[in-house]
């Protein structure tokens, strides 16, 4: 009889072990990156004060001070002023908010093209892949930003407002080939998983399958990606701008910003140094936190704790 007691007592010390999910170990490992961390509070720092540029600063983006032109940095102008006399700080947040959007939004179109074709070519196999992929070289082989300029100069008499929605889709139309790829890969080893035999035995249809079962187990390297893709969009953004061929006026983008500084490097560096600042200390954000990412959410890195 006591040594029933005693294994009774035993059995309620015990205490029950909490499961845990790949999320939950990728979030843990996320926060002990520093340098994750680190990217991802100044991303959502700097789209804050992109978001809140009208609080933070009294001036208008398109504000016209023609006496200040080319003011240097002061109390009053903070990180001076451009040629119009326009602040410069103003201009960089609400240029933020373009140079943000297009690398979002460019990168949602790509995902959207890529992770669809992707998986659609990896899950139904055979001919049809091959066919699908084949396609996605030859493509591989057309110089595409060439096209994005090219269309760019059609469309050049266009509003500014039509112009940067060509640009959202043109960018993002680059981008989903190496998507496409990363999707494909990972469907040929998620479609021999149980859970899709399963779902063909429960007579599930093959876009039920894609769409329920093998796109949500793509979201790891899906993310992963698009943390890098968004820094080569911004990064593309700012050449066709370079160009004359991205953001037009009376809008700005870090791109144009630094496009337009560029002319007056010698004279008045600062119209040149602050949005390059701007456009690469978000860029080396986005591409820590990726890495980050990265690492969070590798099975393999689970092994090595």
């Amino acid at each position: 009889m006591t040594n029933d007691n005693e294994k009774t007592r035993a059995a309620a010390d015990i205490q029950p072990v909490k499961g845990t999910s790949l999320w939950k170990d990728a979030w843990r490992r996320l926060l002990k990156n520093r340098m994750a961390v680190a990217g991802g509070a100044l991303l959502i720092l700097i789209a804050c004060a992109a978001i809140l540029a009208p609080a933070l600063t009294p001036y208008a983006f398109d504000e016209i001070h023609l006496s200040d032109g080319n003011h240097p940095p002061s109390r009053e102008y903070p990180l001076g002023a451009d040629h119009l006399g326009r602040d410069l700080l103003t201009r960089i947040l609400y240029g933020g908010r373009v140079s943000l959007a297009v690398g979002i939004v460019a990168t949602f179109v790509s995902i959207i093209i890529g992770v669809s074709y992707g998986a659609a070519a990896g899950y139904l196999g055979g001919r049809a892949d091959n066919i699908m992929m084949r396609f996605v070289d030859i493509l591989y082989g057309l110089p595409f930003m060439f096209l994005v300029i090219l269309m760019m100069v059609i469309f050049h008499n266009a509003p500014a407002e039509k112009k940067l929605y060509l640009l959202f889709i043109g960018l993002g139309a680059v981008q989903w080939l190496t998507m496409s790829r990363i999707t494909r890969g990972q469907t040929l080893s998620i479609k021999t998983k149980e859970y899709i035999l399963a779902a063909r035995t429960s007579g599930a249809g093959v876009f039920r399958i894609i769409s329920r079962h093998v796109i949500p187990n793509l979201l790891g390297p899906v993310i992963v990606y698009a943390t890098l893709t968004v820094p080569a969009v911004m990064l593309e953004e700012a050449f066709l701008s370079f160009l004359g061929l991205g953001v037009q006026a009376p809008m700005a983008s870090w791109g144009s910003l630094a496009s337009d500084g560029r002319q007056s490097l010698d004279t008045y560096p600062w119209q040149m140094i602050f949005p390059g600042l701007a456009l690469a200390i978000t860029l080396f954000s986005l591409n820590f936190l990726g890495d980050g990412l990265r690492d969070a959410l590798d099975p393999q890195m689970k092994d090595q704790k």
